[in-house]
């Protein structure tokens, strides 16, 4: 990987929907946030997105008797 190119975490380029969706936002969040003159911890930001992309990937097969279904 070129050092100049934002990493993105592991998996999130085979997402579909929402979950894809999410990783491209957060991408452009990433480049943003290194280009800022704040303070700025690119691991832990990286192991949210990865987090975040999991469980929206994961919702998707809640409807189906998943433990993750709390809509009644």
């Amino acid at each position: 990987m070129n050092k100049n190119e934002p990493s993105t975490p592991s998996g999130t380029q085979d997402r579909a929907g929402p979950a894809r969706d999410f990783a491209a936002f957060s991408e452009l969040e990433l480049e943003r946030r290194r280009n800022s003159d704040q303070e700025f911890d690119t691991q832990l930001f990286q192991e949210a997105v990865a987090l975040v992309t999991g469980k929206i990937a994961g919702f998707g097969g809640a409807g189906q008797g998943g433990d993750d279904d709390d809509h009644q």
